[in-house]
């Protein structure tokens, strides 16, 4: 089960709501519910907003960012009409001063989905919202047009986390997930070789 999907049930419950009675108030259908309580489909961002606005929590915290219902004040009274905002996708890539293609990799999505962002085409997943958000230190409430206060979560104002950093965490996610599915013993020197150049190759660095 995901982060997303646990809170939105643990809600749910706290609200002493069945699936279905969610899915009415909201206007989703009912399997889209359970498939997301049990991590089995992501949240698109109108619906995003839609379990934020019902539950009178922040997005940051449906996605597992903060353990603080809500901190960020919508600039918007339309209850689950606020979109994902490409424009500040756009605004944030150029502070950091990075190229389409540098912000694709960061997220692992290509050059074509960071412009179809930026230009409003299409929207990100879940996981690839909280990336972006990661990337420039700002809420995903930012993000999805719910407030015009930047900050993140747990931000204290002083900027973008270090860009090497960021990689590095990359790689480290990268490595727990083929540990955790494949079932390799990174204490192995011999796999611990082997995933060195699948990561060379992968994230495109240098030794």
């Amino acid at each position: 089960m995901s982060v997303v999907g646990d809170r939105i049930k643990n809600l749910r419950e706290l609200a002493g709501l069945t699936q279905l009675d969610l899915a009415n108030r909201i206007g989703i259908n009912n399997s889209v519910l359970s498939r997301i309580e049990a991590g089995k489909r992501s949240v698109e961002d109108h619906e995003m907003n839609k379990f934020a606005d019902f539950f009178d929590v922040d997005t940051d915290y449906l996605l597992g960012r903060t353990i603080t219902k809500k901190k960020n004040q919508s600039t918007e009274n339309n209850q689950g009409e606020n979109v994902f905002r490409g424009d500040r996708v756009a605004l944030w890539r150029k502070k950091r001063n990075l190229t389409q293609e540098e912000l694709g990799k960061l997220v692992n999505v290509t050059k074509v989905s960071i412009s179809g962002y930026e230009s409003g085409n299409r929207s990100p997943d879940t996981e690839t919202l909280q990336k972006l958000a990661e990337v420039f230190n700002v809420s995903t409430d930012y993000l999805l047009g719910r407030t015009d206060n930047p900050n993140s979560p747990d931000s204290d104002g002083s900027g973008s986390p270090d860009i090497k950093d960021i990689k590095i965490q990359r790689k480290m996610e990268f490595f727990k997930k083929l540990e955790n599915d494949l079932g390799l013993d990174l204490s192995d020197p011999e796999v611990q070789k082997k995933l060195k150049r699948a990561a060379k190759i992968i994230f495109s660095e240098e030794d």
